[in-house]
């Protein structure tokens, strides 16, 4: 079961200095950062997604005391070969959530919820400050307000419908809800 705490979010569109914003705050409150992008999270993907992180700079994975160490973070739907979390350092402040992920491999909003959390809750039991950094809206909601994940994405159903033109989804939405196209 997760923890709750009291966050402070900075959310905003690319390219506003969101991170500088968080990093001065980090400064001033004994803060880290907690990356809220939808595509930070992945390795490689640095080009466009706005990663503040120098070319030497290397991934650290935290112990219990928040030092570096060998373990991965298991949430209970994630597989531990699928995500580790750890942080850079950009000017002193560890950033979080970048590059935890490989590219191939897919990655919910709930799953980032998960990983949120478990990142918070490391920071508090550090007397660290969280401070959520990011603009992909939906993943600050689902750390934020959390929502119902009680249906699993239905992969099957899915490989149908991506096989269908445009017309053929139409057709189907019409014929199961006719309101909801219009």
């Amino acid at each position: 079961m997760m923890k709750k705490h009291p966050l402070i979010v900075i959310c905003g569109p690319t390219a506003t200095g969101k991170t500088d914003i968080g990093i001065r705050l980090s400064r001033e409150i004994n803060g880290n950062i907690i990356s809220a992008d939808s595509r930070q999270l992945y390795r490689y993907m640095d080009i466009g997604t706005g990663k503040d992180i120098k070319e030497n700079s290397k991934f650290q994975i935290p112990n219990s005391k928040g030092q570096a160490s060998n373990i991965q973070y298991q949430t209970s739907n994630i597989k531990p070969q699928y995500i580790q979390i750890g942080y850079y350092t950009i000017e002193g402040i560890n950033v979080w959530l970048y590059d935890i992920i490989e590219p191939d491999k897919r990655f919910s909003a709930h799953e980032f919820s998960e990983a949120g959390w478990e990142t918070i809750n490391h920071l508090v039991n550090c007397s660290i400050t969280p401070i959520i950094v990011g603009g992909s809206g939906l993943y600050i909601k689902a750390l934020v307000d959390g929502f119902d994940t009680s249906s699993a994405p239905d992969w099957d159903m899915r490989k149908v419908y991506n096989n269908m033109t445009v017309h053929e989804l139409q057709t189907t939405l019409t014929s199961l809800n006719p309101q909801r196209l219009h």
